[in-house]
């Protein structure tokens, strides 16, 4: 099983409600209909993944920027670019997981 840690205002935005994605840098391994664990300080949540996209940095949009909790696509993307630094560029490949809380 796969486990991705997220930070605390992440994690309330997933038991929110408000987000339904979690991106990640690079072509990750992650299957469709399997489940994931989301890990912040100690607390675990089960995710069941309905779907997997891989995208280019340039390819994000708006509503990509909204399933991950942001206002704006801008915002998104500084917070891309503050996370992986320098190793963001137009052509970067990211992971895109979009999933539900398994109840």
């Amino acid at each position: 099983m796969i486990t991705w840690r997220v930070r605390s205002d992440q994690l309330r935005l997933l038991l929110n409600g408000k987000r339904n994605t979690i991106t990640r840098i690079d072509r990750r391994k992650v299957k469709t209909s399997s489940t994931m664990v989301l890990s912040c300080w100690g607390r675990k949540i089960l995710v069941e993944v309905d779907k997997v996209d891989y995208k280019k940095y340039s390819e994000f949009d708006s509503k990509d920027a909204e399933s991950e909790g942001f206002r704006t696509l801008s915002e998104f993307q500084e917070e891309l670019a503050r996370v992986y630094g320098r190793r963001v560029k137009e052509d970067t490949q990211f992971t895109v997981v979009t999933f539900h809380i398994r109840r």
